[in-house]
């Protein structure tokens, strides 16, 4: 853990662990506040709609607050979402928690047969489970942590980065697709080693 990211005490309080109540067809995963007024809620407001109509319901993963209930089922649609709420100071202790609590949830979801990540934090999670289950995966790349995180985080390690890089690696080599909304990203993808036949 490089505690240059962190911003407080990394003990954190006790957090509602949802169970989910359906076996989903599909999932879409992001490590982002859902709902918002940024842009990332657009993104994931479109993509999961149409991934849920074409499956015919789905399970929704992202990040909750204290204004956001943690659990939600949609009867008419379908889709069951859950929200880790966790208020873990430290940031890569909150990423190791997230991914633990989606690999949990993704243990009794054997009806899975596509999911969609937005970020390596669920990627991981998503690519060690479909090793088991065999659900195909899309990796939706809006950017790559690796590159933004030093802008929020400027004391964060070589060595932190170089691991994040790994995974993020890990990630595009795994996935069945990836979904790439910008040109100038997928580009860079490509210098850094994906594969362009994968992108969309």
């Amino acid at each position: 853990m490089d505690s240059k990211i962190q911003s407080g005490n990394e003990n954190f309080r006790p957090f509602f662990r949802p169970a989910l109540l359906h076996a989903a067809p599909a999932l879409y995963a992001a490590f982002d506040t859902y709902p918002t007024a940024k842009g990332a809620s657009t993104h994931i407001y479109h993509f999961a709609r149409t991934l849920f109509a074409h499956q015919g319901g789905g399970w929704l993963h992202v990040l909750g607050s204290p204004k956001l209930s943690p659990y939600q089922y949609d009867a008419e649609t379908g889709v069951e979402t859950t929200r880790f709420e966790a208020e873990i100071p430290n940031f890569l202790k909150r990423v190791q928690v997230y991914e633990a609590e989606l690999f949990r949830l993704l243990q009794g979801q054997d009806r899975l047969q596509i999911a969609h990540f937005r970020d390596p934090w669920s990627g991981v999670p998503v690519l060690r489970q479909q090793k088991k289950a065999g659900f195909r995966t899309v990796y939706e790349i809006n950017g790559l942590p690796s590159i933004e995180l030093p802008y929020r985080y400027p004391q964060v390690s070589p060595e932190t980065l170089h691991k994040i890089r790994q995974r993020e690696q890990w990630c595009w080599q795994e996935a069945d697709a990836l979904l790439v909304p910008s040109g100038v990203i997928r580009d860079n993808l490509v210098r850094l080693g994906a594969a362009r036949e994968k992108s969309r």
